[in-house]
């Protein structure tokens, strides 16, 4: 006779809900308690499936179990499990994924805090909203609630009625106008939801802003309450994109003056905010309240000072201009006004020091010990330009740091021959893995951080020559891995990942002696992890028939190089074995040798050998003279013969250099391809220019790229220039100082040409790209290191400006006053005939002519 738990399994195996009814019927929690564990093992089971092909190069995920398997499994756990067993579940519940009415029935106890669960991920709002209704669950107090509240705005809660709308849901749910509501202004939301992102995808009439607008017209919500609580958020430090939008409401709501008046000291607060939209917009703010009213001294005593030290010049000088209708109004008030104006001399600009200054000669008392000793302070910081006014100023003669930065006689000098031993000149071997340990220590790191190219390489080399399956305490040994990889399998999201192909190719080399074929995942279509994926099923294929050789393309020195030794002693192990290495290893051999490892009787198969003439053509032309000066700014241009060369890496499966947009690939292309580094990092140069103002959590693998150029000794091409100088244009401070890091390693190395360089900024700076003020400041920050490094600058500033002056942006002037400090501190003389003609025909008025009458002074 079946058990009980037999039967129950039963009834879950066929879907069977009203079996399922008329078991647990009459029985209680405890009673129900002792099915627990087998309904989580079935709705487990139930969610699990597999990558299937659907058709060619198109992939799909298909469950293991019917629907009504899982619907069966879910309500069962949910009338049997514990607290701490419900919370240790991955849900993906609505009210149609189980049997609600049964469960409203049974109404379990340990429901009652579900609700914190089901929101943890920022969903399940509605079927929570409706448990709680029921009495099933009580009100979630976390932060992921009110997610799925803010989620809400986008129509979630709507029904098929015509008036449906945000407002009368609300209206309908009074709990969330008293308490709900105002919590919306404390949680900042996550990188999917946040009220700025609901309200950019909806209607306005159907907005947060709008809807919160109306009710409070309608007196339904405090108006008093909403401006400040707007203002409060601001204060939080939430994410400034997510933020802008507690400024952008409190503006759409209209403030009084009278309404301002009373809101003075919460403006005044947020000048100290790390975000400079929302400095700008209290800077505003109290601008109103100043013409209509004046702003108090106490603000000004304690705010302003905040602002003096921010990268945004047109908000100082708001502030400056504050601080001098202040003085206008109360003299009393310049000795103070000059102290907190002075922290403004710490910006870079020349401009604004020099506008710092004219506001201390005019309200500074110099005899003040405060005054003096501040003003030193700053006095490293000055640009030469102001040197002069300065001194006067404090009667004190001073070193600059562009002065001290050109002190010294030596000069930078390019040497065109200074890579010529790289890469095997530069690099360090591969030291193999040998033994067991090693081997395990190594393939643990490896499924933690599958982007590791280098180990992983080690890893594919020792499966291919060790016999370390054959050991008899085999299984003990590798049990640690096996149970990584194998935990790393089970997750259901495992397959969409890079590094879901590393965790089942080590997986299916422990347990080869119990599969029938081999078939690793496909995490992704991009061809780089096809090839990967076509490479290490080669690689598992001679494991299983126990055919230990070396890969030929396993690197023997860091950055996936092989030398031409190495290469022939392991093809002679091939052919001494009278076996033919597989295409995908002997064409990644091909281009993981330098040209000069090469010899002309070196064969590398059906794929390598059609290829190796297009890649000889290949380095001849980018070795060759730079065609390609043109004007067309941060945009790679292939010439014909570099683009046949690349779509032909192709072994069915797309063009090896596409765009990615994943770190691991990105990895992985440039350890597999070192030889072709400049297309490479063209596919770096294409994705950095859509970055220059936000690099989104999803554009980190832009890093892989920018490591590029940080290797010693590389020789800088056409796009290792370009991609540089992307880095320097960047707002994002990592990638910002990877840049900065190996223009100075350039330097250092004497690899950096000006003239090359020069005209990829020149490119730039004929755009509609071009960022000047980013690339000043980068250049200055440069130029700070040395004499030799302001001198680079120097140089290359002058070598970007040539040809045609039409279409220069209108901020260039910030390179030509950077151009004039370093011309000033050093006391150089501009020798570049082109830059001559250049600024002579520029036409340009304002900031720009003035620098060019000061820069013509200097031929």
């Amino acid at each position: 006779m079946p058990t009980q738990l037999q039967i129950f399994d039963e009834i879950i195996s066929a879907g069977n809900h009203d079996g399922l009814r008329a078991f647990f019927s009459g029985l209680d929690q405890q009673e129900r308690s002792a099915f627990a564990a087998k309904a989580i093992a079935w709705y487990r089971k139930a969610r699990n499936g597999k990558v299937v092909q659907r058709e060619p190069n198109v992939w799909g995920w298909e469950r293991d179990y019917p629907n009504d398997v899982e619907v069966a499994s879910a309500t069962a756990v949910l009338v049997t499990a514990a607290p701490e067993q419900l919370s240790k579940i991955d849900w993906s519940l609505s009210s149609e994924s189980f049997d609600f009415d049964f469960v409203l029935k049974m109404r379990p106890p340990a429901l009652q805090h579900f609700g914190e669960v089901l929101v943890k991920d920022g969903q399940h709002f509605e079927l929570v909203r409706k448990m709680m209704e029921c009495g099933l669950c009580c009100k979630p107090e976390s932060e992921n609630y009110i997610i799925g509240l803010m989620a809400e705005g986008r129509g979630l809660h709507k029904t098929h009625e015509k008036d449906s709308s945000l407002k009368l849901w609300l209206l309908d749910n009074p709990d969330l106008l008293e308490v709900d509501i105002w919590r919306l202004f404390e949680v900042e939301g996550d990188k999917e939801t946040s009220l700025r992102q609901v309200d950019a995808y909806t209607s306005q009439q159907n907005s947060w802003a709008e809807t919160l607008s109306q009710l409070s017209q309608e007196n339904f919500l405090s108006r008093e309450r909403l401006l400040k609580a707007s203002l409060e958020a601001l204060g939080r430090g939430f994410n400034q994109y997510k933020s802008l939008w507690y400024s952008q409401f409190h503006e759409y709501m209209q403030p009084t003056v009278e309404e301002r008046v009373r809101l003075e000291g919460d403006y005044a607060l947020l000048l100290g905010s790390t975000s400079p939209s929302t400095v700008t917009f209290a800077l505003k703010a109290l601008k109103v309240i100043e013409t209509n009213n004046g702003l108090s001294r106490n603000i000004l005593s304690k705010a302003l000072p905040q602002v003096m030290n921010v990268k945004a010049k047109s908000t100082i000088t708001a502030a400056i201009s504050f601080l001098e209708n202040a003085v206008k109004r109360d003299s009393t008030f310049s000795e103070a006004a000059a102290l907190i104006c002075m922290d403004a001399l710490q910006h870079e600009s020349p401009e604004l020091q020099k506008q710092v200054l004219k506001f201390l000669e005019r309200h500074g008392n110099r005899d003040c010990p405060k005054f003096r000793n501040k003003i030193a302070l700053y006095a490293h910081g000055m640009s030469p330009l102001v040197v002069a006014q300065f001194e006067t100023l404090t009667q004190s003669k001073i070193d600059t740091w562009a002065q001290a930065s050109t002190q010294g006689s030596e000069r930078y000098s390019f040497q065109p021959n200074s890579s010529e031993s790289w890469p095997l000149g530069y690099v360090d071997p591969v030291v193999p893995i040998l033994k067991a340990d090693e081997f395990i220590e190594t393939a643990l790191y490896c499924l933690e951080h599958p982007y590791d190219a280098f180990q992983l390489e080690r890893i594919f080399q020792a499966v291919s020559t060790l016999r370390l399956r054959e050991d008899s305490e085999f299984e003990k040994q590798f049990a640690p891995v096996m149970i990584r990889a194998k935990k790393l399998r089970q997750n259901t999201e495992w397959h969409k990942q890079p590094g879901a192909l590393i965790a089942d190719f080590l997986y299916q080399w422990l347990t080869l002696s119990i599969l029938d074929n081999v078939e690793l995942v496909v995490p992704d279509a991009h061809a780089v992890l096809l090839l990967m994926r076509r490479r290490l099923t080669k690689i598992l294929e001679r494991a299983k028939q126990s055919r230990y050789l070396p890969l030929l393309s396993s690197p023997c020195f860091v950055g996936g190089w092989i030398d031409s030794r190495t290469f022939e002693s392991r093809l002679a192990a091939w052919n001494a074995a009278g076996e033919t290495p597989d295409v995908y290893d002997q064409m990644l051999a091909l281009f993981r040798m330098p040209a000069s490892e090469r010899r002309p009787n070196y064969e590398f198969g059906s794929i390598g050998n059609k290829l190796k003439a297009g890649l000889e053509k290949w380095e001849d032309i980018r070795r060759g003279p730079d065609l390609y000066d043109r004007r067309q700014p941060l945009t790679v241009s292939y010439y014909r013969d570099l683009h046949e060369l690349e779509t032909a890496v192709n072994i069915g499966d797309g063009c090896i250099f596409s765009h990615m947009s994943s770190f691991t690939a990105a990895r992985w292309a440039t350890n597999l391809f070192p030889s072709m580094r400049e297309s490479i990092l063209s596919l770096g140069v294409n994705w950095g220019v859509l970055l220059l103002d936000e690099v989104g959590s999803s554009d980190r693998g832009i890093r892989a790229f920018f490591e590029m150029l940080g290797e010693p000794g590389a020789p800088l091409e056409r796009q290792a220039y370009v991609m540089m100088l992307v880095g320097l244009l960047m707002k994002d401070p990592e990638f910002a100082a990877f840049s900065r890091d190996a223009v100075i390693q350039a330097i250092d190395e004497k690899r950096l040409d000006p003239e090359q360089m020069g005209k990829r900024v020149a490119q730039f700076l004929h755009s509609d790209r071009a960022k000047p003020k980013r690339l000043a400041s980068s250049m200055r920050e440069i130029a700070r290191v040395s004499s030799v490094h302001s001198d680079a600058m120097l140089r290359l500033i002058c070598c970007s400006f040539h040809g045609d002056s039409k279409n220069l942006h209108k901020d260039a002037s910030a390179i030509l006053e950077l151009l004039l400090e370093l011309l000033t501190a050093s006391g150089s003389r501009i020798e570049n005939e082109d830059m001559l003609n250049y600024l002579s025909s520029l036409k340009a008025g304002g900031k720009t002519a003035r620098l060019v009458k000061s820069l013509l002074t200097y031929f």
